[in-house]
């Protein structure tokens, strides 16, 4: 029990030390605070491995938050989850779910503000395209420094982190009939309201937050 409080303690330590050094960055380009939103985005955490609690980010993604809205049945959730390691490190992993979408061809991390369009800055999944309809689990990895590009490339996680807590960042997935994106998500950031909380099934002291979290 002790171990799991303390990593999950540690998973939080690590979002705001983002926010704070993030801030700053943020601040010295003139860009607006970090303020909370009512994004339907939520988080929890669920023992893993060896006791540790991971936060577990939810990004709804829908054809509404394409530019320009795409009226489509299809549907999906990128889940992010942030883990301390017993080195004192982070693993940042994510997995793509998508539901009745039609052809996929592509779904990448983009570099913008909810409403505008930019560059892709991190991969999620590049083919081979799945044609037809397909439900389930489209791509599943681990954020790394190497695989940022555009004009992401050759900067590291942090600093996606910094583009992430500015509210700078989506998630789109690209198919035949929508080349622009079918279904796409904003990722936000607030620790508004987190607190630890005990749970029922688990027994130990886990993080929630009443905000969006990524």
């Amino acid at each position: 029990m002790i171990m799991r409080t303390k990593s999950s303690l540690l998973v939080l330590s690590f979002l705001l030390a983002l926010m704070l050094g993030a801030g700053s960055a943020l601040a010295g380009c003139g860009s607006e605070a970090v303020t909370t939103t009512t994004a339907p985005a939520t988080t929890s955490s669920t023992a893993g491995p060896g006791g540790v609690a991971p936060i577990k980010i939810e990004v709804p993604l829908t054809g509404a938050e394409v530019v320009p809205p795409v009226q489509t049945a299809a549907s999906g959730t990128l889940l992010l989850f942030v883990e301390a390691t017993p080195s004192g490190s982070y693993n940042i992993s994510y997995e793509l779910n998508v539901k009745d979408i039609v052809d996929v061809t592509a779904a990448h991390v983009h570099l913008a503000s909810k409403g505008a369009e930019g560059e892709v800055i991190f991969p999620l999944f590049t083919g081979p395209e799945k044609a037809g309809s397909f439900t389930g689990e489209l791509a599943k990895g681990t954020f790394e420094a190497k695989d940022l590009t555009g004009p992401m490339a050759g900067k590291t996680i942090p600093d996606l982190a910094a583009a992430v807590l500015g509210g700078q960042t989506y998630v789109n997935v690209h198919t035949k009939a929508h080349p622009n994106g079918e279904i796409r998500g904003q990722i936000t950031v607030s620790l508004a309201g987190a607190s630890p909380e005990t749970t029922g099934a688990g027994g130990g002291a886990t993080p929630t937050s009443s905000g969006s979290v990524y």
